[in-house]
């Protein structure tokens, strides 16, 4: 054992250089899975904890009165696996928002504003107003004032202090924003849903006008809350809890809203109806794509480290042949030089790997709260990372297993090749070996070096490969969003620049057309309705569209769009859960409950209902549901030839038509402006901190790779200032060996992204239907990447080459 601890001693000693690097990149490394694992988990457990805590159902639904009345509610707790049903009345209005002064600060923009009375529904936790902690003791919001979601802080730039201003008929009501709650159902904005909370007594007034608008209008029952938006209704809502007898078989939230929709009257025709899954999947939909991408990022790390690892040990074996030789002439066997190796390597790995761990375990919380924006939950407490543990264990495991791989080279060491550092009898000149020319001295020697020792280089053309493939997909990543039009093609989605609905029977879309062309032409115009249905008991969003050039024909993964009243554009995640491929049927329930056939013309790749929706036919939709044109309003969607008009376009109809029209936004994606930014900034944000992070790591691998050359060539390199050659000179030919190979590998990895690499961001962007993404890389950026990379290691190597002053020439003469 003594002989065992004095050589790994003695090797750490030695080449503490390398070993104190290769601890830092895999700590880097470490420190990334650690981090993406612990905030993977903790945002996925806190997501389940705060639903169980509130209390939420293990289905959640919303519907009118008429629809949702105590008949149906009885049918579903006549239900063997249902427990008990909680029962709360809401409404829905039209909210603006206002400062003190009674300036906008914003407009409705969600599908759906729900208002609800303090304590009659599930139980909400208040968040103190910098979304850190909860308050110990909150109460509940006074008669003139609203509690919001940070959600709508965040997309609508609502502060305290302001007001949110419900208009009911021809009322409004002004009430003081004055806190924040957690909403672990409705919460994150991929909910398309804004929550609100009132006093117990001001919820009751409104209620009740609210109640007694919709008694009172000629159009009710209608078959999905979606055809009222922006009016005022009145909701039920209800939370269906499991029995622990249902719980205990195996039964999920998800097989119970299937159970609620085959078994129940009101369930088979239900619009809003979710799982508790389903919500969690909402609230994590974003998450899961981003920690996914950084997934990616810390296994690129470990691929380097690995590589640096590789290269290390080969370096190590051949600098200390003569070593390693005399130590086995000396009676230790080969077993020990390999467990020597193995040790060394391992502690360097283990020092590093344990100090990310604790690192990344110690910054992860320091991001809860900016990701609460995106769940709409505050995660405050840390979950024991056994799934991080096992996976570093693996990846130490596999990092030993390839040390040892190498080792095994020590077994062939003989004293007498050892005299001769591992050299034949005869050595032969490099296949592609050249002269050395005075005029392109620097480059002779480099190109002299690397055809000598390829199998040195072939690590740093290994690194040089994934780091530029890594940010070359960064950069394709950011390119496809830097726009928030080029976000809403990238996702799938479109937008109107102009929505006009008419008020006036007498008013007809061509006068409004013909007002619009005096000031702008139209590039595009249609109409747009949207649904619910309900699908193996999940609601499940339908969209009708007159005009199917609105969105990109790259959002179609396979097929066609439908053009017949009788096809489907289906999402990706439907058609997943479906089975659903190109010319299959499938079957949805009409407003009567009897079944209809529409034929898959398509897949869909798109954002809409995280790749849950699907595209009709205008008509198509209208047959299914049966929705009444007035129930629908008179409404047309506009795209200008230059959206720069539109403010101008808006006054002009403002003045020629007045009340006699309404300019309310109704577009579908009305409410994506803001979350579709956020998703951006993100991706952006997260995507050029790597990159920027890549090119540190760059210069880490250049200095470890470095290092071990110059301990290697030691002896060339004082043959070289023997002979007469400058520092300077060396130094170039050095920085010009990490150019030539750093160049090859980062334009093989760039080609590789720009051919592969937007069908792996498709399959990461898939988790939410994206799954025909297209990463955006300029020939520009795919010939300066490769340069910008190839510099920065050229530099690096240049300034390590300033070690090559230390090189001492009588000292080698005396070895």
């Amino acid at each position: 054992m003594e002989p065992l601890r004095t050589l790994v001693l003695a090797g750490l000693k030695r080449d503490k250089k390398t070993f104190i690097g290769l601890g830092i990149l895999v700590m880097l490394a470490s420190f990334a899975l650690t981090f993406t694992l612990c905030l993977s988990t903790d945002l996925t457990t806190r997501e389940t904890a705060a639903l169980q805590e509130a209390n939420a159902g293990d289905a959640f639904a919303t519907d009118f009165p008429t629809n949702l009345n105590s008949q149906a509610i009885d049918d579903i707790k006549a239900l063997p696996e249902v427990e008990s049903v909680l029962e709360t009345p809401t409404f829905s209005v039209t909210v603006n928002f206002e400062n003190a002064q009674g300036k906008t600060v914003a407009n409705t923009t969600q599908s759906s504003e729900i208002f609800e009375a303090w304590g009659t529904g599930i139980s909400y936790k208040m968040l103190e107003d910098n979304f850190d902690t909860y308050k110990t003791n909150p109460t509940p919001p006074r008669a003139d004032e609203i509690y919001i979601t940070p959600a709508i802080h965040i997309l609508q730039n609502v502060n305290i202090g302001d007001f949110a201003v419900l208009t009911i008929g021809d009322k409004q009501v002004r009430l003081k924003i004055a806190g924040y709650f957690e909403d672990p159902q409705m919460g994150t904005p991929f909910m398309d849903t804004n929550r609100y909370l009132l006093a117990t007594e001001t919820f009751n007034a409104l209620h009740a006008e609210v109640s007694d608008i919709f008694n009172s209008a000629t159009i009710r029952g209608e078959s999905s809350i979606f055809a009222r938006a922006h009016t005022a209704f009145p909701l039920t809502e209800i939370n269906v809890y499991m029995t622990p007898a249902a719980q205990a078989s195996g039964l999920t939230s998800q097989d119970l809203t299937r159970i609620i929709g085959e078994n129940t009257t009101w369930g088979a025709s239900a619009t809003n109806l979710f799982s508790s899954q389903t919500l969690a999947g909402y609230a994590l939909m974003v998450v899961n794509v981003a920690t996914a991408i950084l997934g990616v990022f810390a296994c690129l790390l470990f691929a380097i480290a690995l590589v640096i690892c590789v290269h290390s040990v080969s370096a190590s074996i051949r600098e200390g042949y003569v070593d390693w030789g005399i130590i086995k002439a000396l009676g230790v066997p080969a077993k020990t030089l390999r467990r020597t190796l193995a040790l060394q390597y391992m502690i360097a790995a283990l020092a590093g790997m344990v100090i990310g761990f604790v690192v990344g375990i110690a910054i992860e919380p320091f991001t809860w709260s900016a990701f609460m924006l995106l769940t709409g939950v505050l995660t405050q407490n840390a979950s024991f990372p056994s799934t991080i543990l096992i996976c570093l264990a693996t990846l130490m495991v596999l990092m030993m297993a390839t040390v040892f791989l190498k080792a095994r080279k020590l077994s062939v060491i003989s004293p007498l090749s050892a005299l001769r550092s591992g050299h034949g009898d005869v050595r032969f000149s490099p296949r592609a070996n050249c002269a050395i020319n005075g005029s392109w001295l620097e480059a002779s020697l480099a190109w002299r070096a690397i055809v000598a020792q390829k199998r040195s280089y072939i690590g740093l053309a290994a690194c040089s490969l994934l780091l530029c493939a890594f940010i070359a997909l960064i950069f394709g990543i950011g390119g496809a969003l830097n726009t928030q039009d080029a976000v809403y093609k990238a996702f799938g989605l479109w937008e109107s620049d102009l929505s006009v609905s008419l008020e006036n029977d007498n008013l007809s879309f061509e006068d409004v057309n013909s007002a619009i062309e005096e000031v702008c032409p139209i590039k595009r115009v249609w109409e747009e309705a949207v649904t619910m249905i309900n699908i193996n008991g999940e609601s499940r969003t339908f969209v009708g569209l007159t005009d199917m050039s609105i969105f990109s024909d790259a959002t179609v993964v396979s097929g066609r769009k439908p053009t017949q009243t009788n096809e489907a554009l289906v999402g990706m995640s439907l058609a997943s859960d479906m089975g659903l491929s190109v010319g299959d049927k499938l079957m949805l329930p009409d407003s009567t409950g009897a079944e209809k056939e529409y034929l898959v013309s398509g897949i869909l790749s798109a954002m809409l209902n995280a790749g849950y929706g699907t595209i009709l036919t205008y008509e198509g939709l209208e047959q299914l549901v049966s929705i009444e044109k007035a129930n629908r309003g008179d409404s047309r969607q506009y795209q200008l030839v230059d959206p720069n008009k539109t403010d101008e376009v808006r006054t002009a109809l403002e003045t020629r038509f007045g009340e006699d029209i309404s300019l309310e936004d109704t577009g579908i994606f009305r409410g994506s402006t803001n979350m579709v930014a956020l998703i951006r900034n993100l991706f952006i944000t997260m995507g050029y901190a790597m990159a920027a992070f890549a090119g540190v790591l760059a210069c880490v691998a250049v200095a470890l790779i470095s290092n071990r050359m110059f301990t290697s060539e030691r002896g060339d390199l004082g043959i070289y200032r023997a002979l007469g050659f400058r520092v300077r000179a060396l130094r170039i030919s050095f920085a010009l060996r990490f150019l030539s190979i750093a160049l090859a590998g980062s334009a093989l990895g760039t080609a590789i992204t720009a051919l592969g690499g937007s069908w792996l961001v498709s399959k990461l962007f898939g988790l939410f239907g994206v799954g025909n993404f297209a990463i955006a890389l300029p020939w520009w950026q795919v010939i300066l990447l490769p340069l910008a990379l190839s510099l920065i290691f050229t530099i690096s190597a240049y300034v390590s080459g300033n070690a090559i002053r230390q090189v001492n020439i009588r000292k080698l003469v005396v070895e």
